[in-house]
């Protein structure tokens, strides 16, 4: 997953998945228009800490160009976290404690 902090909302490649429920968009965003959109419940599987779920729209695009990245992490997830983002050994840390706001 792409980490993407100018991204409303979070996306996964349909392509990506090999079976999901679909969910309401309105689950990702309540302002989002649900017409024609689905939704998947995602969940990230830390070495430690908590699992972390959240909804992320499903899109049927073309992209293969973007190799092995089977999606992006939107404002969503991102909002209210802390994220460390440690290049020289290429891992992200993100609490998994969630504030709403």
């Amino acid at each position: 997953m792409m980490i993407d902090t100018g991204a409303t909302v979070s996306m996964v490649w349909r392509e990506r998945l090999k079976q999901f429920e679909p969910i309401s968009c309105l689950v990702v965003d309540p302002k989002m228009d649900n017409a024609g959109c689905q939704a998947a419940t995602l969940t990230i599987k830390p070495k430690i800490g908590n699992f972390l779920s959240f909804g992320a729209v499903v899109d049927d695009g073309h992209f293969k160009h973007l190799g092995n990245v089977g999606g992006l992490l939107g404002n969503n997830f991102l909002r209210n976290r802390k994220i460390l983002i440690d290049f020289k050994n290429r891992k992200a840390f993100i609490s998994d404690r969630y504030k709403e706001r």
